[in-house]
């Protein structure tokens, strides 16, 4: 199993990526374009944030969709705010959540 601590591993994967998929659509666009998308994965970094970080800046973007009137948005965030909240085990800090306040499930 190929894992992305693995540096020898990844090493692997970047030097012949098609060799580590099945899929004809990904294989052409390695194919046409993997110079392109090694430089740009090269540029990539990785953060790793908390349950509790993740809900506050789903909360921060669901209050600026209220303020901004985009209902759309607004109701992405509120249904992806009440899937957290409500799943057991996800790794939310309970406190957190009432701390930074619970939102209300909206009906429209």
């Amino acid at each position: 199993m190929l894992r992305l601590d693995d540096e020898g591993g990844m090493k692997e994967v970047w030097a012949n990526p098609a060799a580590f998929t099945k899929k004809a659509p990904l294989l052409r666009l390695l194919d046409m374009h993997g110079e392109a998308i090694r430089h740009v994965a090269m540029r990539l970094r990785r953060n790793i944030i908390t349950w509790d970080d993740f809900l506050a800046a789903l909360t921060k973007c669901h209050k600026g969709a209220v303020l901004c009137g985009n209902e759309t948005l607004e109701n992405l965030m509120q249904g992806l705010i009440n899937q957290i909240q409500f799943t057991p085990d996800c790794g939310l800090n309970s406190s957190a959540a009432t701390a930074r306040g619970k939102l209300p499930i909206q009906q429209r």
